[in-house]
């Protein structure tokens, strides 16, 4: 839903997320969606949460972020159980605190996860039980940030011994390249990299504070480093015995597979000569347009080169690692943003030329040039895009920034390419489409409804804050 690929599929839902409202070619004609004329990505998406469709999409984050906490609880209150059958061998202390640090890490990561994507959540710390409290996306984050701090607490004292990192490895598989091992000041970081994150997704630009600002600056400076380790999801060989099913990401976006699509949107933010376009995208021998009719924005020119052949997003071979957590450039580019909406523009600019220098794209630098802060806060969009492509938080941007809004509120985005079919842009052409720059009124949700088949079983107790938009 942040525009950076597309997913024409009726897989998981997945081609009803992006249900754009309406859009208007460059002759001034105006097309709302084929399929589904008048109805918003929200009426769509909302039809589909009952039990009998499995709450689909509503659902997919939603059950894997509570699984997950519900067995870091079940770790913790294991590790906290004098009872426990469990016996460590050597230092006994490192491996408790190591294997504590990890359930804390994930309960933060997952409440960060919820509070970032639905209307309210439930704050559940004891395994197999759980409450009708649904409380607001801030009080989420809120529980985010208490696990966070307390792994950080753990974390200022806890040593990389062999302990440590016997436990580290055993508990990242093989296949997530658990050789580099993330060692505590590295895992101190990129917790700091994921506070600074959830404060800047957590509102819209316009209801940020200079505190906000403040804040990021403060958690980045000390976040993560371009030589850190993080947490990655990679695949097993044959894909039999990982953790994705044929669900990575870098396999939807293979060629063959053409899971997703890369969005002409993105290719359009690209610089010319900006190396990071030919290393990962190719021209298609013959183009998508409005893919088995299901809307425009189901098309493109460009497919993407596998990892195997120098590439860096999808794969037939089952290679690659896709960053799970926040990564340096990430870090750098909400610096990056601070700094300029602070008022520094040129220092803000520099961590934009670091982020291009670190992934090689040969263009030129644009701190040290004269950009006024908006010139420089489209330089950070345009990174923020192409540096940051397939981290999970284009959807974040595209709400903060105001894009995902209805038309009527300002949203929407102008001179977008997107795949017309030539006859629709001139009766009279004949030939190829054209890749045409549009405007697209996408008005999608904001923050997604609770899931039924948690409502259905969990119903909200007097006190509770709604659970749909």
């Amino acid at each position: 839903m942040g525009d950076e690929t597309d997913n024409p599929w009726g897989d998981v839902t997945g081609r009803w997320c992006e249900q754009y409202s309406k859009i208007v070619i460059p002759n001034g004609q105006s097309y709302q969606h084929a399929l589904y004329p008048g109805i918003s990505q929200k009426q769509q998406l909302q039809s589909f949460n009952t039990r009998s469709n499995g709450s689909w999409p509503f659902a997919v984050e939603w059950s894997g972020a509570y699984l997950a906490i519900a067995m870091a609880n079940k770790l913790m209150a294991t590790l906290d159980d004098p009872s426990s059958t469990i016996r460590f061998t050597k230092n006994a202390d490192t491996k408790k605190k190591t294997l504590k640090t990890w359930a804390l890490w994930w309960k933060g990561y997952m409440y960060s996860r919820v509070g970032s994507m639905y209307i309210s959540g439930l704050i559940v710390n004891e395994f197999g039980k759980s409450n009708g409290n649904y409380v607001d996306r801030p009080s989420v984050m809120a529980e985010a940030t208490r696990n966070f701090d307390e792994a950080l607490s753990i974390l200022s004292s806890l040593p990389q011994d062999d302990s440590y990192n016997e436990i580290m490895t055993s508990i990242v598989p093989d296949f997530n390249d658990n050789a580099k091992i993330v060692s505590p000041d590295m895992w101190t970081r990129m917790i700091n990299t994921y506070k600074a994150r959830n404060i800047l997704v957590a509102k819209k630009i316009t209801d940020m504070t200079p505190t906000d600002w403040t804040n990021i600056v403060a958690l980045a400076s000390t976040g993560l480093q371009s030589s850190d380790n993080i947490f990655t999801l990679g695949m097993t060989p044959n894909d039999l015995n990982g953790l994705t099913a044929g669900f990575h990401p870098y396999q939807n976006c293979n060629d063959a597979n053409a899971f997703m699509l890369a969005s002409e949107r993105l290719i359009q933010e690209f610089k010319p000569g900006d190396s990071r376009l030919n290393k990962n995208f190719h021209i298609l021998s013959e183009p998508y347009v409005n893919v088995q009719g299901r809307g425009w924005t189901f098309g493109t020119r460009y497919g993407f080169v596998d990892i195997e052949e120098g590439g860096s997003f999808a794969t037939a071979q089952n290679l690659g690692q896709w960053p799970i957590t926040p990564t340096y450039e990430e870090n750098q580019l909400m610096l990056a943003e601070a700094k300029i909406r602070m008022g520094n523009t040129d220092e803000g600019l520099t961590y934009v030329d670091a982020v291009r220098a670190y992934q090689a794209a040969g263009i030129g630098l644009v701190s040290g040039t004269g950009l006024t802060q908006a010139q420089a806060l489209e330089e950070l969009r345009i990174e923020r895009r192409i540096g940051l492509f397939l981290r999970g938080v284009a959807f974040y941007d595209a709400r903060r920034w105001g894009v995902i809004a209805p038309e009527s509120q300002g949203g929407g985005r102008t001179g977008a390419k997107i795949m017309v079919p030539a006859a629709v842009y001139d009766p009279e052409a004949d030939g190829l489409p054209g890749a045409y720059p549009c405007y697209i009124e996408y008005n999608y949700m904001d923050y997604w409804d609770i899931p039924t088949i948690e409502l259905d079983f969990n119903k909200p107790t007097l006190g509770s804050v709604p659970t749909k938009s």
